[in-house]
């Protein structure tokens, strides 16, 4: 085996992007992401993340052939925020092989502890807008592929602890099958009876495209401030929430981001969009996916959350599709959990992030 760093300028980095059509082409539940996208979240110059982050790019061959991937990534501005020196590991893929996995895992553990990411490593999830790398699945491999959760071969798990890494914690994904789901319709009712005798509390609207740069101002502090305590959460700016929109759903689709308003503030965001990856499969999009949902803190049990609760999921029911996608959502948010049972969902995914102290 022969494993080294590479450069997206070097022609070894079309095999890192290549790699995943090799790992998945068999795999009847995945159509891997175009490799351009990859492209586009590593350089430089197109992602704003890289200008308080730094990576390494490794690529593992076998015969000429190659047989694994990792980048290893230390972030400046996650440092500073949780007073930490982790790193983290992304864009994994290996065959089916304990030493390939060991050769990538160390080779990213090594470079973290040059660069001064070296108290631990966790992952897969890195501090890019990207959430195809976050996590291992190790439930729900026969579920329906979800536009921006990560999949991964049934061995994964195996090889992530063969290579001494440990549960750092779990994080759900749900569906929301609504045709003929009572629960969901007796759940609708009783909110639009309690909306209807204490008032909405909040004004909503739609995302506005005309509007881009300002409205994802609103998003993003928002978003900050909802997250804010949360370990793995790293606060971002303005140009990288532009460029995380841009990720979630194209111009023509972000009609369906909603903004909540409480006397003119700013107080929530339901960041959802059409499951694209239905159309990877030769389907037609069926579900709607919640990418991001944010009340802020001072508003989180106020009739106002429980309007953009009912306002998202009545928007879809209006819109004639027939599922919904909740994704990561953690195992200690009792709150999301209590609402995604309560609406009649059916947990269907769970993601591992994993660390390592090095």
């Amino acid at each position: 085996m022969n494993i080294c760093k590479i450069e997206i300028t070097d022609p070894a980095f079309e095999q890192f992007l290549a790699l995943p059509q090799r790992i998945y082409r068999d795999d009847p539940h995945h159509r891997v992401r175009p490799p351009e996208e990859t492209r586009v979240l590593l350089d430089t110059q197109t992602n704003p993340c890289w200008k308080h982050a730094r990576r390494a790019l490794f690529l593992l061959e076998r015969d000429g052939e190659a047989i694994g991937r990792i980048a290893a990534i230390q972030d400046s501005e996650i440092d500073r925020q949780h007073h930490k020196s982790d790193g983290f590991f992304g864009f994994f893929e290996c065959i089916d092989d304990p030493v390939a996995a060991r050769e990538l895992t160390d080779a990213a553990s090594r470079w973290l502890v040059e660069h001064g990411g070296g108290a631990a490593m966790r992952g897969p999830c890195t501090p890019l807008p990207d959430f195809y790398n976050f996590g291992i699945l190790v439930e729900g491999f026969q579920e329906r592929q979800v536009t921006g959760e990560a999949f991964n071969p049934e061995y994964y798990p195996s090889l992530i602890e063969g290579c001494g890494f440990q549960k750092e914690d779990d994080h759900y994904s749900f569906r929301n099958e609504l045709d003929g789901n009572t629960v969901f319709e007796e759940m609708m009712q009783r909110l639009e009876h309690v909306l209807e005798k204490h008032g909405h509390g909040a004004s909503l609207r739609p995302f506005d495209v005309t509007n881009f740069h300002r409205d994802a101002a609103i998003v993003c502090e928002v978003i900050n401030r909802s997250f804010e305590s949360e370990s793995f959460y790293s606060m971002v700016d303005v140009e990288t929430q532009e460029f995380m929109l841009r990720n979630i759903a194209p111009l023509d689709e972000m009609h369906w981001f909603r903004i909540m308003e409480e006397n003119g503030r700013p107080v929530g965001v339901n960041l959802s969009a059409p499951n694209g990856d239905d159309l990877l499969f030769g389907e037609t999009i069926s579900g709607i996916r919640v990418e991001n949902f944010g009340v802020l803190p001072e508003y989180q049990r106020s009739f106002a959350a429980s309007s953009l609760y009912y306002d998202g999921w009545n928007q879809i029911r209006r819109a004639g599709y027939k599922n919904v996608y909740i994704s990561y959502v953690h195992e200690k948010n009792a709150a999301m959990l209590r609402m995604s049972t309560s609406m009649g969902c059916r947990r269907t995914k769970t993601h591992r992030i994993y660390c390592k102290r090095l």
